[in-house]
């Protein structure tokens, strides 16, 4: 409860939270590229933040079924779309400074 009045009385006046405790994720060094070839998945384990031409690298820390949801998106996604989430992904693993995320999660 201390917690949900901090984020209220900090979100009003537009600043971080005393108490965040919810940080950007994304920001280790292993990756997992999934790649779309012929219809079918292939997963990789890596070092490479790179984005592949069919697919999107993202932390290897995502939950699975949050990878799985991410693989069925692209699969049925248009140009445009898949190009949102290849750039989601990109900006996901970036190393740019993490900034506590303003979600308060009960």
């Amino acid at each position: 409860m201390a917690r949900a009045l901090d984020e209220q009385k900090a979100n009003a006046r537009g600043i971080p939270a005393a108490a965040a405790e919810v940080f950007q994720s994304g920001k280790g060094t292993d990756f997992v590229r999934c790649e779309l070839i012929d219809g079918a998945w292939r997963r990789t384990v890596t070092s490479r933040p790179e984005q592949p031409a069919n697919g999107f690298t993202i932390s290897v820390d995502e939950a699975a079924d949050q990878v799985e949801l991410l693989c069925q998106t692209f699969a049925s996604s248009d140009a445009q779309g898949r190009k949102l989430i290849q750039l989601m992904s990109e900006m996901s693993i970036s190393k740019s400074e993490g900034v506590p995320t303003r979600r308060y999660n009960p």
